[in-house]
């Protein structure tokens, strides 16, 4: 679902070879272009390397990589290195990593490469850009491969923000569930609520 050579473990890393790949470039292309910071958030310490060296490649951006394996030293290092790098930035996250506590309000951009079951993780990641203090507009891409697990995840993580959305916003909203058919309330009342700030999203 990702990049054949995540999946293989060799082959050429290319983003003609994946979608995700294609859409993650095309899109940091133009984020770069106007001189703004990005973030891309994966689950994959593997995954994150093969961004790195495709973006150095195809974008001739050299990224910032936040992962497990970074000491507390380190994982310090990076996020002022980026936070203090003036215009165009790149960086990669691994989500688990990118815990409570990380402001990262310099990007207005954050890419999730591939799924995470639990909504409230994923959106713990981008809240890494959507932070007190935040001046610009923060846009999040989530990237879907077509007719794979992926789109059952995604079916099951907007039924979780349903649920969340008519519980957090009052009562009014909770009579709309009288609208939902037997079948959907059996599938709602499975999942537990998340919560999730607001913020512009686009799903690719």
């Amino acid at each position: 679902m990702n990049h054949p050579a995540h999946y293989a473990r060799r082959g050429r890393v290319a983003s003609e070879l994946s979608g995700k790949a294609k859409s993650t470039i095309a899109i940091l292309g133009k984020v770069l272009d106007r001189g703004e910071k990005a973030l891309v958030f994966t689950q994959y310490r593997r995954m994150g390397d093969l961004l790195v060296t495709m973006f150095r490649k195809e974008l001739n951006e050299t990224a910032f990589f936040y992962h497990g394996g970074l000491s507390r030293k380190e994982r310090d290092k990076t996020i002022t290195a980026f936070r203090d790098r003036i215009g165009r930035a790149i960086m990669v996250i691994q989500l688990k990593a990118g815990g409570t506590g990380i402001n990262l309000d310099s990007a207005n951009h954050a890419i999730h490469y591939d799924m995470w079951w639990n909504p409230a993780v994923e959106d713990q990641g981008s809240d890494r850009a959507f932070r007190i203090g935040q001046k610009k507009n923060v846009t999040v891409y989530r990237l879907i491969t077509k007719g794979t697990l992926e789109e059952r995840i995604n079916e099951l993580l907007k039924s979780k923000r349903v649920v969340s959305e008519m519980v957090l916003e009052g009562r009014k909203e909770i009579r709309s569930i009288a609208k939902y058919s037997d079948k959907q309330l059996e599938e709602l009342i499975r999942l537990r609520a998340q919560s999730r700030p607001a913020r512009q999203n686009e799903t690719i």
